[in-house]
């Protein structure tokens, strides 16, 4: 009889078949091991370390919102950390999903910078009376720098196209 990789319309089949035809405008075959799948061709090392620090980002600013000292009038806050960690949740959501994983792996170490940098003019430098207000605009920027490493990504894939 004839196996299930080989029968017509069966895309599961198809794609976890032991080769597979590339998506690009070349239409290579990629030869495949014992484990791999389509996802050879989607997943990468970048945008595996990208998604990887993208949840140490998450991580640290949990930490942030609920691990740190607090003044007794201040009150810790789910929406405050969603609003701290939304630009490391896009880095994570756009690492799965688009094809710019080195440019996403540069804008995640630059978001942990960006972290680390208030965290220590916060916590770790002497009081400042506007010290905390860095927080308020972190997320801003850190879109910004999304935006900008994504637009530099698409223009760098464009101008050179290779695998990423």
């Amino acid at each position: 009889g004839a196996r299930a990789s080989h029968v017509p319309g069966n895309a599961w089949a198809r794609a976890c078949s032991t080769t597979a035809w590339s998506s690009g405008i070349e239409g290579r075959r990629i030869p495949r091991g014992r484990l791999a799948c389509y996802a050879h061709v989607i997943v990468n090392s970048y945008r595996a370390v990208a998604l990887a620090l993208a949840l140490a980002g998450i991580a640290f600013a949990a930490f942030v919102e609920y691990g740190t000292p607090r003044a007794a009038d201040v009150e810790r806050s789910f929406g405050w950390f969603a609003y701290e960690a939304g630009p490391f949740v896009l880095v994570a959501v756009l690492a799965v999903l688009s094809p710019f994983g080195r440019s996403l792996l540069i804008v995640a170490a630059v978001l942990l910078g960006l972290e680390f940098f208030a965290y220590y003019r916060v916590f770790v430098l002497p009081p400042d009376e506007d010290a905390a207000l860095i927080y308020l605009h972190k997320p801003f920027y850190g879109l910004l720098v999304v935006a900008v490493g994504l637009l530099a990504g698409f223009l760098f894939r464009r101008a050179r196209p290779q695998p990423d």
